[in-house]
């Protein structure tokens, strides 16, 4: 797997570092890479989706072709998995609210 930096870069804005540049090149700066980061969120929220989507589905087909015991089983790792839709749904949820107060 290629190492892919998860998160833009860090500008002396974000870090509270002192520059040349005024409040409104900082807070612009800032927001930019705020904005870019809710998307980036949202991007790796949709591709969970996906996976989460693919297991929930091929748990169903082998629920479906399975005995009790296993199918039990199956059946509780759905639930699982659908908890884990649940929590996927609220980071987008946040990265949302992230581009609302952006205005973007």
């Amino acid at each position: 797997m290629s190492q892919q930096r998860l998160w833009p870069q860090r500008t002396m804005a974000d870090s509270g570092q002192k520059s040349g540049m005024n409040y409104r090149e900082a807070k612009s700066a800032s927001d930019r890479n705020r904005a870019a980061r809710a998307t980036l969120i949202q991007e790796i929220r949709l591709r969970i989706t996906d996976v989460l989507t693919t297991i929930s589905g091929r748990i169903e087909i082998l629920s479906a072709n399975t005995t009790s015991p296993c199918r039990e089983e199956l059946l509780a790792l759905r639930q699982v998995v659908m908890r884990g839709a649940e929590l996927n749904q609220r980071v987008f949820r946040a990265a949302q609210e992230c581009r609302e107060e952006l205005g973007s």
